[in-house]
């Protein structure tokens, strides 16, 4: 069988499977071959979100947008007409953004109109001054959190040992006033249903981190554990002090929460943005 030829990244087989237009066996081809192309994988990565953040805004009616701006770069993703596709019959993909590059262009100029007018907002973070803005880490970065989460969240035993780090809630900030210098209170969260699973070392997000494990109490109504890493401020990290922001805010599970507070950073992942949102929202009314 003759070698495929490499794949490339902006050819419209990789942007097609990108926009989930493929049949399987073209899939499995790409997929073959991103396998092998970190490049190629990286651009389907950020095309995928790219398509689902715009998708979002343009097809969500709770979006503040106005009709002429809406209109205009609708107008403007359509300037170049798309070729004939044999997937032609099936059902059009909303807010497509594919291989053209004026639909592109239309998406990028509507993420970035909409969050310099404020319009991405999050009404139940607002005054803690929530933030999109652009990426705070990487999306393999974004992948490790996730990974610690599921493991160590699930199952605390995971945890890395530490001797000086308790496992009672009461003994912890003691323990962490060693470690950093000052120590965070209201680390209880069972008034919010939750119970502390354990503790220990990380290097998620730097060396020097520790990490904390939540479970949720039975009938508490949890979607699922919470994870929270505390280590010293990351100076190579441009945050403002006690302002939240979301790393990952396209997320609909696992969002990772961040913050900075008396010279450390706090981050913070759910299952769920209402989980989230809710035992961030305790912690820094508690700092």
């Amino acid at each position: 069988m003759p070698e495929e030829p490499p794949l490339n990244p902006n050819d419209r087989p990789t942007m097609a499977y990108a926009d989930g237009e493929l049949d399987p066996q073209a899939s499995i081809r790409v997929v073959e071959q991103m396998a092998e192309d970190p490049l190629a994988a990286k651009a389907v990565l950020h095309q995928q979100q790219l398509r689902a953040a715009v998708g979002r805004v343009m097809e969500d009616p709770s979006m503040r947008v106005p009709d002429g701006l809406r209109s205009s770069l609708r107008d403007l993703a359509a300037t170049v007409p798309s070729e004939p596709s044999a997937h032609e019959s099936r059902p059009a993909v909303i807010g497509r953004i594919g291989f053209w590059v004026p639909a592109a262009v239309a998406a990028c100029l509507l993420v970035g109109v909409l969050v310099s007018i404020g319009l991405l907002s999050n009404p139940g973070l607002s005054n803690r001054g929530y933030a999109f803005n652009d990426p705070l880490i990487s999306s393999a970065q974004v992948g490790y959190f996730t990974d610690r989460h599921n493991i160590c969240a699930n199952s605390p035993e995971a945890l890395m040992a530490d001797p000086n780090l308790p496992q009672s809630i009461a003994d912890l900030p003691d323990a962490l006033r060693q470690r950093f210098g000052n120590a965070p209170i209201g680390l209880d969260l069972a008034p919010l249903g939750y119970t502390f699973a354990g503790a220990g070392p990380c290097n998620v997000p730097g060396s020097g981190s520790v990490h904390l494990v939540y479970q949720p109490l039975p009938d508490s109504g949890h979607d699922g554990p919470i994870s929270l890493w505390i280590r010293p401020s990351n100076p190579d990290l441009e945050i403002e002090p006690d302002r939240l922001y979301q790393v990952n805010p396209d997320a609909n599970d696992h969002p990772i929460l961040l913050w900075r507070a008396a010279g450390l950073d706090y981050w913070l992942v759910g299952e769920s943005p209402a989980d989230a949102q809710q035992v961030a929202d305790r912690l820094i009314q508690r700092l």
